[in-house]
């Protein structure tokens, strides 16, 4: 095992000629890379949150009403003293309610969306 480690004149001709590699340097990290993250974040979440604010304006309705009502409004359909009302797609919102006791409004509020409840509704 000795004779590995001796060093013999050819190892010392090739460690003459070796020549040691500087290591690069770090590449430096750019100022403001981490505020850069943040503002892009913060912009995707702002971006978001607006997408999902015009897609609950323009599809969001009141929460569904209640059974009762739902089988007060049935029975008035029924007997052909109210009108049925077309359905159309919406995202209820928890919360928004119509909070009169017609069943024919509560129902006829469900099947609209929050921006035509604007016009009649400001705050």
């Amino acid at each position: 095992m000795s004779d590995v480690f001796d060093k013999t004149p050819e190892y010392e001709e090739v460690a003459a000629e070796v020549v040691p590699v500087e290591a690069p340097a770090a590449p430096s990290k750019p100022k403001g890379r981490a505020l850069k993250r943040v503002l892009k974040g913060v912009g995707v979440t702002l971006v978001v949150l607006l997408a999902l604010g015009l897609l609950l304006y323009n599809l969001g309705s009141m929460w569904v009403p209640s059974a009762q009502v739902r089988q007060a409004y049935a029975a008035g359909v029924a007997g052909g003293q109210v009108p049925a009302i077309e359905q159309s797609f919406h995202i209820p919102i928890p919360g928004c309610v119509c909070h009169s006791p017609d069943p024919v409004l509560q129902m006829q509020h469900e099947s609209r969306h929050i921006k035509d409840c604007a016009g009649c509704h400001s705050r």
